[in-house]
């Protein structure tokens, strides 16, 4: 292939919508039937961590995967089962998702797919800030729901003198069996009160099945929950049952975090630039025998 074709080939893939900013990404395409224990594909994990489920015998178990709208989607989802006994999976990030300083702001968005199967059960998908082998340490920041509807919920550190706050969606779809929704969450740091120590209150905000294409206003927000502590950053993810609140099914699926509403509506497609360099070659090829 000439020169001026590896540029013009070059050229086309520059033009490619970027998916670097999606920065985290598991649309858990596994096969049907095994446990999500020991799965490690996607994207933005640690290259030594898979996801870990903290019971035995494992009950998590990869199946039918959850479609919304027009989002894009890829394989199956995980059906968190917590009958008899609650449980989580969690895995760490490759690099932590944080702001330069305990004062600089930074804005992160994370969404996943969520359907209540059965049962009165509640989850809470855990945003955790601190790391150290497979033992997680507070604060964390999570995305939850049960019966009574979606929700924000935060832990505060076991020292900390605050105590948790759990902000239930205002106006907003409940967890109705069979029924799927998409959760979007907009993460920013250090936009709250000075809390000493040279950091500030980070603020969260949720949205429930908002308009795909068209990033949510701030006002549109279900709900909001303002850190009473930093959370600092973001060093892994759990899906986890929460509350004790019986038994019951969720299924999970299309997790994603990134730098703007767009990246959380959108999936990886590392062949694509390949596609259009082999179309080039081709090209190329049938030119020179021309």
């Amino acid at each position: 292939m000439s020169p001026s074709f590896a540029a013009i080939a070059l050229f086309f893939c520059l033009l490619m919508p970027l998916r670097a900013a999606l920065l985290v990404y598991d649309g858990f395409d596994y096969a049907t039937g095994q446990n999500v224990d020991g799965q490690n594909g996607g994207t933005g994990f640690d290259s030594s961590s898979a996801w870990v489920e903290n019971r035995d015998p494992k009950q998590d178990t990869i199946g039918q995967g959850l479609l919304y709208n027009s989002l894009a989607t890829t394989g199956n989802g995980v059906i968190d089962n917590s009958n008899p006994t609650d449980g989580a999976f969690w895995r760490q990030l490759a690099q932590a998702i944080a702001p330069t300083s305990g004062t600089t702001t930074r804005t992160v968005w994370t969404s996943f797919l969520v359907r209540h199967d059965s049962g009165n059960s509640g989850f809470l998908l855990k945003l955790w800030t601190g790391v150290s082998g497979n033992t997680f340490s507070y604060p964390f920041v999570s995305i939850g729901g049960d019966s009574s509807g979606f929700f924000l919920y935060d832990q505060p550190p076991d020292s900390s003198p605050v105590q948790p706050q759990q902000i239930y969606a205002d106006s907003a779809p409940t967890p109705d069996f069979g029924i799927t929704c998409w959760l979007t969450a907009k993460l920013m740091f250090n936009v709250g009160a000075n809390l000493g120590g040279g950091t500030r209150a980070d603020k969260i905000l949720l949205f429930v099945n908002p308009t795909l294409g068209t990033t949510p206003a701030d006002s549109d927000a279900a709900a909001t929950l303002t850190s009473q502590v930093d959370y600092s950053a973001i060093r892994a993810v759990e899906f986890s049952d929460y509350n004790d609140a019986g038994s019951g099914q969720w299924t999970f699926d299309e997790l994603r975090i990134g730098d703007t509403f767009s990246d959380v509506t959108t999936v990886p497609e590392p062949g694509t630039c390949a596609l259009i360099l082999l179309g080039t070659v081709l090209t190329g090829c049938w030119f020179r025998r021309g």
